[in-house]
């Protein structure tokens, strides 16, 4: 009887440690996005941060969404968006184990118009967080889960009211506009008969914890983009890989990667054929320790900077339409 005093005792003592330390287990459904959500706005984002501590001048993502957990084994959950909808966001994330799932926008039974298919090697270091558009058309959000039954995935999924989604595409808009030519890149497709794409690399600041992937061909092709996105730290050292398929010029595409720590490389593959493949995709510091000025991206080899940064000529000048614009 006295060991058994002495044993609860010993727990209930534990379970007061646990209540007010940064130790306590995690509760079902109360897990956030800290490395997005922790940082508050900064009205001086250009100048200087505190030190140590990494801010944004804009909120992307809701603060502390609710999120759901997706069992692994190839789990799939839907979610069916309202008719006046036009834009969803969604992050994934993990209690630390690896992050495979595929994300999915259909509309009707067969026609797929968005696919994203994340392998992160860890969930809660690196979340991901992505704003898609689409037509109002009602469509469904699908996420499936690896068949690996140990890999669950955490979701949180959202849909923007009309007020809010105008505002995240001026924010899209804004950011596009005002990238420098190292920031944007156009990525071209690759020979029918056979063989990659274009191979484009952005080398990330050590002070950027996250970036912002925005993928776009509404001002060269119009087209549907089809690429594969590696994550390194280091030489070939694969951190994060993700499969990006969306309509393009109708769907631009605006993603959050995170990148705590030094030595980060995006890598960027065109999947498509030189005939409808061409795009252009920016990286951009999002979260920043430091000043601002000490975080421009470096592109990396076969840099060819973006002309296009506004609406095409013919477009101010009707008579300078190509014959197939026509």
């Amino acid at each position: 009887m006295k060991l058994y005093d002495q044993l609860l005792g010993l727990c209930l003592l534990q379970a007061s440690v646990w209540e007010g330390s940064a130790f306590a287990p995690i509760k079902a459904g109360s897990v956030s996005n800290t490395a997005l959500n922790a940082m508050p706005d900064s009205p001086m984002f250009a100048n200087s941060n505190p030190a140590g501590q990494a801010q944004k001048n804009y909120d992307l993502f809701p603060e502390n969404p609710p999120m759901e957990v997706i069992q692994g084994g190839g789990t799939v959950k839907t979610y069916q968006m309202p008719p006046w909808a036009e834009r969803c966001q969604y992050t994934l994330e993990t209690y630390g184990r690896p992050l495979k799932c595929t994300v999915q926008l259909w509309v009707g039974p067969i026609r797929n118009v968005h696919t994203m298919t994340i392998d992160s090697e860890d969930g809660r270091k690196t979340p991901y967080s992505a704003t898609i558009k689409f037509k109002k058309l009602g469509p469904t959000l699908k996420i499936s889960t690896s068949d690996d039954v140990e890999l669950p995935v955490l979701a949180s999924v959202s849909v923007p009211p009309p007020e809010r989604s105008d505002e995240l595409g001026k924010i899209f808009d804004e950011v596009w506009d005002n990238c420098i030519p190292e920031e944007k890149q156009k990525i071209q497709g690759g020979s029918t008969e056979g063989g990659p794409g274009t191979v484009r690399t952005w080398s990330i600041p050590n002070n950027v914890e996250s970036i912002q992937l925005l993928a776009w061909s509404k001002y060269v092709s119009k087209l549907s983009l089809k690429c594969k996105i590696e994550v390194l730290q280091g030489p070939n050292n694969h951190k994060q890989d993700m499969f990006l398929q969306c309509g393009g010029g109708t769907q631009p595409y605006h993603g959050v990667i995170q990148t705590p720590g030094d030595g980060w490389l995006i890598r960027v593959i065109n999947k498509k054929f030189v005939e409808d493949g061409l795009f252009e995709m920016a990286i951009v510091p999002f979260e920043v320790i430091g000043d601002r000025a000490s975080s421009k991206v470096a592109p990396g080899n076969g840099y060819v900077p973006a002309i296009s940064v506004g609406p095409p000529s013919w477009k101010k000048d009707p008579s300078n339409k190509k014959w197939w614009e026509r």
